[in-house]
């Protein structure tokens, strides 16, 4: 067995089992609502953290097999945080060339199976969110979740361009999306750079000498929408379910 097998094949919500052991002592009411905050941005840094290092362990699995990669990566390349966006492309598209070099097209993740991954990424949250204390707390957002994933579908992730995310400026789905989807606020990208620009808030506590609510003028703004953890978490989800795809069937040729 590798030495980061386990680790890169250990599904990233297996931290809302560990939030929802950790809250279940508390209550959901009023009187517990203030910790909310803290609980929910605890794991939502918890998890983009489990997601950097795995990446960047997949990118040490995949050098450790390939010189001519381990040079192009860490000779004169540059890894990042894998954090970013352009960061998780550049190992699913590194992981990507990989398979192909052993058996072409291999990577490919048809229609059915990364509709699958989407509906089991949501159907992750609402299992976690109806066995934790945060189904107290966090009851709106999650309605709002919910209306805005209600138009996902397999092209939303893993692109023909060989992107993570799919260009939403392609889509049929886009023009006759309801009222209150994602669609209607802007793309896939725009939601991953909330994503990113809240996680660095987070991790770099920004915040801290700002007043406790945003300025008026950025709420009002569609893209406001996407500040909501639920959505956060589903993205993540899936995109951890599309690497961990990948490398089973990487460890499949490789082994």
């Amino acid at each position: 067995m590798r030495q980061h097998e386990v680790f890169i094949l250990t599904p990233i919500e297996k931290l809302l089992g560990e939030a929802a052991l950790a809250t279940a002592c508390l209550e959901s009411g009023m009187s517990t609502y203030p910790i909310f905050d803290y609980v929910i941005q605890s794991l939502f840094l918890k998890m983009m953290g489990f997601q950097e290092q795995k990446l960047k362990c997949i990118t040490w699995e995949l050098a450790t097999d390939d010189y001519e990669y381990r040079y192009e990566k860490f000779g004169h390349g540059y890894i990042g945080e894998c954090s970013t966006l352009k960061d998780k492309n550049a190992v699913f598209n590194g992981l990507i060339k990989q398979i192909n070099k052993k058996k072409v097209d291999y990577s490919k993740i048809d229609d059915n199976e990364r509709k699958r991954i989407v509906a089991d990424s949501i159907d992750v949250l609402d299992d976690f969110l109806e066995n934790s204390r945060l189904k107290g707390w966090a009851g709106r957002q999650y309605v709002e979740y919910k209306k805005l994933v209600k138009v996902w579908s397999e092209t939303c992730f893993y692109s023909t361009h060989n992107d993570l995310l799919g260009h939403c400026e392609n889509c049929r789905l886009k023009s006759s999306a309801p009222d209150g989807s994602l669609c209607k606020y802007g793309t896939m990208s725009d939601l991953y750079t909330v994503i990113y620009q809240h996680r660095n808030r987070c991790a770099h506590n920004t915040t801290s000498y700002l007043q406790n609510l945003p300025v008026l003028d950025f709420i009002d703004r569609d893209i406001y929408s996407f500040e909501n953890y639920f959505l956060h978490f589903a993205v993540l989800i899936i995109i951890d379910k599309i690497f961990i795809t990948l490398f089973k069937r990487y460890l499949e040729l490789y082994t």
